[in-house]
């Protein structure tokens, strides 16, 4: 049997797996997004004016999500991001970029276990909206570092990358 299903939505016969590989966090500024292009959901073009925070990450502890809030009276959709973000072991280094991520409005893009890349918060940017706070941990097998959730409002569902443009981006 092949892997097409009702209303000509194709099922993946490949399996699909969750989590976050590497995100890059850029200032909403170190992007020229008025010159971005977008093709059907992908982003064909994009330059960095500035360089981004990149992070790689451990399996099963990050990861983002996307709702979507419609208004039937007024006919508008909009959509909520949140991604969040394990960081281990509390350091200055860390200390020092939740600071300056905490200022400003921010894009992140989020390559996940499947090897897609995900760009977040192109239209409004997201924000710093909230932490676990630093913690220590008790015990051996518990969290030493910090939890970041980022959070936004966009007109639109975040776009795919181009994989053409991974190496300059990401």
């Amino acid at each position: 049997m092949g892997c097409i299903t009702l209303k000509g939505y194709t099922k993946n016969c490949s399996g699909s797996i969750g989590g976050i590989k590497k995100v890059v966090i850029y200032d909403k500024a170190d992007l020229d997004l008025d010159n971005m292009t977008v093709t059907d959901g992908v982003i064909t073009d994009l330059t960095a004016i500035g360089t981004g925070y990149s992070y790689d990450f451990l399996k099963d502890n990050s990861s983002w999500s996307e709702a979507i809030v419609g208004d039937g009276v007024i006919a508008s959709v909009h959509f909520e991001p949140k991604v969040d973000l394990v960081f281990r072991r509390m350091s200055k280094e860390l200390r020092n970029e939740i600071m300056e991520l905490s200022k400003t409005d921010v894009v992140i893009f989020v390559k996940d276990k499947n090897s897609e890349i995900f760009v977040i918060g192109t239209d409004s940017g997201l924000s710093l909206g909230g932490s676990t706070g630093g913690q220590s941990g008790a015990k051996l097998d518990e969290l030493n570092g910090e939890t970041l959730s980022f959070t936004g409002k966009e007109g639109y569902k975040a776009y795919l990358l181009d994989s053409t443009l991974e190496d300059t981006l990401m």
